[in-house]
């Protein structure tokens, strides 16, 4: 009975004590995921700052604002630092946002641009409650690059926002006039 009852007591210690650990080591996976994610992003953010190839589209620009770098969602590591967005109208009436080539924002590893009818767009509660359309991946965080604006009239455009999808988290924001 002796044994039996230590066997039973080693038993339940060994569940008790490697339950968590196996959940542990779960949430370590997961978190190493993340890792790779967040290290691969900004390792590609980075090196395209050394081979900046400015994208400009030619065209009649219709709106245009400054990106805000003051936003109440922004810290140190997720802003904006300058540059504009504009709404060109290009070639056979494609309508475009388009980057300036002074635009840099801070590298991450998700980063989306997004544009709406609605302005003010100045942290994560505003970007979430508002009708926002993707326009895609940001192409990179410095330089000028564009991407072509589909399920809007673009003279409906009032702001583009910059946001990273991965970590739900607020980038910058231009109104457009």
């Amino acid at each position: 009975m002796k044994k039996y009852l230590k066997d039973l007591f080693v038993l339940v210690v060994a569940l008790v004590l490697l339950t968590p650990l196996g959940a542990q080591a779960n949430w370590f996976n997961d978190r190493i995921g993340d890792f790779k994610t967040i290290v691969g992003g900004h390792i590609d953010d980075f090196s395209n700052r050394w081979n900046v190839k400015h994208q400009v589209v030619k065209g009649e620009t219709i709106r245009f604002g400054k990106f805000r770098s003051n936003d109440v969602g922004q810290d140190f590591a997720h802003r904006t630092h300058r540059g504009t967005a504009s709404v060109v109208i290009g070639e056979y009436g494609k309508a475009y946002v388009q980057f300036s080539k002074d635009f840099e924002s801070t590298i991450g590893p998700d980063f989306h641009v997004y544009i709406s009818e609605s302005s003010g767009i100045s942290d994560e509660a505003t970007f979430k409650s508002t009708e926002m359309i993707e326009l895609g991946k940001l192409k990179n965080t410095l330089g000028a690059t564009f991407y072509e604006i589909k399920g809007i009239n673009p003279a409906d455009i009032n702001s583009v926002t910059i946001w990273c999808k991965r970590f739900n988290e607020f980038i910058g924001s231009a109104d457009l006039k």
